[in-house]
């Protein structure tokens, strides 16, 4: 009896750790761009997530903490995760960074970097790199202080991230 106690234990053991090192993914897509997301990691792809018969994209897997990108075929978003994050996200494939959202847990550090795609994809570089010397400077400086501004606003984020 003394035996099977100890191995229940260590099963419900294993089975809690694991879950702990796994990352729960769900994505709802509309003018989906492809039946299969990719996750990669410095352009190596360390998960796929297939369309299910329910029109989502689940997948529970092993992950290591740290930035990443999705890639739906067509499209890439960056996103931080970690294990025991249980993110949902949601977005529109002709939209894709216009529409982008996250809840669940890592919600708030993925809507974070979200807002800054699309404020990074608004800001006018070309037209920065083109003035003079000390209107490059006030530029430099404006773009800084409102990042900055967008960072200080946000709370809760992962110290890693």
């Amino acid at each position: 009896m003394k035996n099977q106690i100890t191995l229940l234990l260590l099963v419900i053991f294993s089975s809690s750790v694991s879950a702990q090192d796994n990352l729960a993914f769900q994505a709802k897509i509309d003018n989906k761009n492809g039946d299969i997301l990719y996750i990669q990691e410095n352009g190596k792809t360390v998960q796929e997530i297939k369309l299910n018969t329910k029109g989502l994209f689940q997948a529970k897997f092993p992950i290591k903490e740290g930035l990443y990108q999705l890639f739906d075929g067509a499209e890439y978003a960056q996103l931080f995760l970690k294990p025991g994050y249980d993110l949902k996200m949601t977005l529109d494939g002709a939209k894709f960074d216009e529409t982008i959202k996250f809840s669940g847990k890592g919600s708030n550090e993925n809507n974070f970097i979200a807002a800054q795609t699309l404020a990074e994809q608004k800001f006018d570089y070309n037209g920065m790199l083109a003035l003079d010397e000390a209107a490059f400077k006030k530029a430099f400086d404006e773009k800084l202080n409102g990042d900055i501004a967008r960072l200080d606003k946000q709370t809760g984020l992962d110290a890693n991230l």
